[in-house]
């Protein structure tokens, strides 16, 4: 069965068995029963919870997490037999043996299936699944499902037989003896088709029948309590002014209707239901009365107004809620219930009450449509975030079989110099996709989450177009694209954010070139416009190219999560639609305004408008080069503190050409030990991962900044993480490091940074 619809099944009884709970589960329990069956309710909650999530990931193959699942799934079900045994002693109130064995069997069910689960660990004897990721059930699976199918018949039989005895369960146990033969016929089909979930629609179906009879109990109550008002109202008239006064502050209007066939049916009402209607001062007759209700019916209810009437004629109990037309109020809700008493001469008198429920009707409308649009909007996320996940894994499987199939073919030819150094350069390319596509998914999880912040400092709008132009220049080049960049400003130093800033410009030029084909232009021309604000610049920013442009249906979603007008199969260009959804949520964040122009076949144009805060030339930070000398690191010694092996043999590799001396702790523990153990000087540098076994690298720098030596303790220690972000580099901060790097390792940064605590 596919995955997907199996969920959907799943995820529908979990919402018709919260709807129908809701108003049970989260009241405070009075008896015994109704905290069993909130019990119940829990169980059968997680068990729906565990069969549809059974889909999702069974449809995404992912067996591992999907073997925990089933065992879940398992357990759950087992609980759920043993809470129904509990909910049905305190239903039926069975005492003495009957309540012992059936207590005792839900117990031993539970314990003897969480037995085979176990073992089921070591070796298959419940479930299974073969290397393809199939799904098998086994044996003792069989077994369980044989001995619930057991149960349940025998509680249909015993209930069945019982409910002949006199007496006040007779109801209850019609009930117990339905659900039962809900779950008993779910159970049989499960058993001859396991990859159905039809244990989950059993105990819908079984729910749903409990639920029945508890509101036809509440309906019975409700229909004694009209029929004793009935009774007060013909047979002690004396207390009618205090009861009218009970029901007017209580919003309920009382009336009698008598009906007989060919002859005017006649209302009388109470002074409440008078005032309801609109006619507190009435001067009507009866039949009159009768008439100016019956004619303010909305045609629309007047077939539920009549099947009401029925049902009250025929001797039940029944309510509506209908539309009415008030003479002062417009169309409004009424809510009326009521019964018929049968009378001699053939006719009938019925009688119920009314109340106004406009409001609540209303807000349930409003409540009903929330729900569909929030359905709709999930169902839209849902549908967005599988065509991306489907579209991701093309896109990031493409340079990983690059990378795998260039390192196949440089393994065969490594002594050909030209076709390693071809392989070598597509596996860099290919990488830098990669790192490209994982990059965007991670920055708009950071984004969502909220913890990415805004960090201005000073910047001129030439070191801005120098230091994004510099990137393309040579692409634009190669491709035989023309790339010009201009800038006019007459405030050329600001302060802001750098890196989203480039961040943002790299994202929209990359589009530009790689959308932009042989000998296209693409043009980004920085200029400052008026502000209107004092003591800012206003920089706009326009990039504008020749390439293929987008069509005027998908600019309105051009900036929506994970959207592309094609996809890298059809459009040959990778990427991952996330590019464009990062990029306005960055210029928004500093309090910008982007805007796109484009037309299919003619190109695209993007206008970011951002205010800055002016800065002067003596609020730049010059950062100067440092030049590194042959020899320069020979007999530095580093400790570096990583658990990977591959990671460390990568860093010995590149430091030791470097001329360092290394020597590597395999934890953060054992760094703090070496560093502890040798003399100050030993160590020149202690380069720290920060997730590790045993003592991560916070906690390993803080080990050693609060070392009784301090000399050791102020030991330059730099962070060398796959951890990349801004606000890791902060907690390396205030951990104590005195640098950070990010993996994958940039060589050239690396020793620059070495450079400034070894030298």
């Amino acid at each position: 069965m596919n995955g997907i619809l199996y969920s959907v099944i799943g995820f529908l009884a979990l919402a018709v068995h919260i709807i129908i709970n809701k108003g049970i589960v989260t009241k405070s329990a009075v008896s015994k029963e109704e905290r069993c069956y909130q019990l119940y309710a829990f169980s059968v909650f997680l068990y729906y919870l565990s069969d549809a999530a059974w889909g999702v990931l069974s449809e995404l193959n992912y067996t591992g997490i999907l073997y925990g699942i089933t065992v879940l799934y398992y357990v759950f079900m087992a609980m759920s037999v043993v809470c129904c045994c509990r909910y049905i002693i305190a239903f039926l109130e069975l005492k003495n043996k009957s309540a012992l064995a059936l207590n005792s069997f839900g117990f031993f069910f539970f314990v003897a299936e969480c037995v085979a689960l176990t073992i089921n660990h070591f070796w298959p004897i419940f479930f299974g699944f073969d290397e393809g990721g199939e799904y098998h059930a086994y044996l003792v699976r069989y077994i369980a499902l044989v001995i619930q199918v057991l149960l349940f018949m025998t509680i249909s039989v015993v209930t069945v037989v019982a409910s002949f005895e006199i007496g006040s369960r007779k109801a209850r146990r019609h009930v117990i003896c339905l659900f039962s033969l809900a779950m008993t016929l779910s159970l049989v089909l499960q058993y001859f088709f396991p990859l159905l979930p039809l244990y989950s629609v059993g105990l819908m179906l079984g729910s749903l029948i409990l639920h029945i009879y508890v509101f036809e109990e509440d309906l019975k109550k409700r229909m004694v309590q009209i029929s004793e008002l009935n009774e007060q109202l013909l047979e002690e008239k004396n207390t009618q002014q205090d009861y009218s006064s009970i029901m007017r502050r209580a919003g309920v209007g009382v009336w009698h209707i008598y009906m007989k066939k060919g002859m005017h049916s006649r209302m009388k009402c109470d002074d409440t239901m008078l005032m309801l209607l609109g006619v507190p001062d009435c001067k009507m007759d009866e039949e009159q009365l009768y008439d100016f209700w019956y004619e303010h019916l909305v045609e629309s209810s007047l077939i539920k107004v009549a099947e009401g009437t029925r049902t009250m004629m025929a001797g039940r109990f029944a309510e509506s809620t209908y539309k009415w037309n008030h003479p002062t109020q417009g169309a409004i809700y009424v809510r009326s219930g009521g019964t018929a008493q049968k009378l001699d001469d053939g006719g009938f008198i019925i009688s119920g009450y009314h109340s106004t429920v406009t409001e609540t009707v209303l807000k349930e409308k409003s409540y009903r449509q929330e729900l569909e649009r929030a359905r709709e909007e999930a169902e839209a996320a849902s549908a967005a975030k599988t065509s991306f996940l489907f579209s991701m894994s093309h896109d990031i499987r493409t340079p990983m079989n690059a990378i795998i199939g260039f390192r196949d073919l440089l393994e065969k030819h490594q002594d050909d110099p030209v076709r390693r150094a071809d392989y070598l350069e597509k596996i860099e390319q290919s990488s830098s996709i990669l790192l490209s596509i994982i990059n965007n998914v991670l920055e708009m999880a950071r984004i969502e989450k909220g913890t990415i912040e805004v960090v201005e400092t000073a910047w001129s709008a030439m070191q801005l177009s120098n230091s994004i132009s510099s990137i393309f220049v040579e692409m634009m080049e190669q491709k035989h694209i023309t790339f010009i960049h201009s800038v006019n400003v007459w405030n050329p130093y600001v302060f802001c954010d750098q890196l989203k800033l480039r961040e943002v410009f790299i994202n929209i030029l990359s589009n530009a070139y790689k959308y932009t084909e042989s000998g296209g232009l693409v043009n980004m021309r920085i200029e400052e416009i008026e502000s209107g604000r004092y003591g800012y610049a206003r920089y706009r920013t326009t990039i504008s190219d020749s390439g293929m442009g987008m069509s005027e249906d998908f600019l309105p979603h051009l900036f929506d999560e994970f959207s592309r007008e094609q996809n890298s199969t059809e459009g040959k260009i990778e990427g991952t639609g996330l590019g464009m959804s990062i990029v306005k949520r960055l210029v928004e964040m500093m309090g910008g305004r982007i805007e796109v122009k484009s037309k299919k076949g003619e190109g695209t144009t993007f206008i970011v408008t951002i205010d800055h805060p002016i800065a002067s030339r003596e609020d730049l930070v010059e950062h100067d080069d440092v030049e590194l000398a042959p020899g320069l690191f020979d007999g530095k010694r580093i400790l570096l503190a990583e658990d990977n092996d591959l990671n460390a043999e990568i860093a010995t590799e590149i430091l030791t050409e470097a001329g360092f001396v290394l020597e590597r702790a395999e934890n953060g523990k054992a760094a703090v030990e070496m560093v502890d153990r040798m003399p100050f000087g030993y160590y020149d540098v202690v380069l720290m991962d920060i997730q590790m076994p045993v003592m991560n690298g916070y906690d390993a720098t803080r080990n050693i900044r609060s070392m009784l030596d301090a000399k050791k303790a102020r030991i330059p220690i730099i962070a060398m993480t796959a951890n990349a972000f801004e606000e890791d580099r902060r907690a390396a901060m205030r951990a104590g490091m005195d640098g950070h790097l990010a993996k994958p390792i940039d060589i050239p940064e690396l020793l620059k940074t070495l450079s400034m605590f070894v030298c």
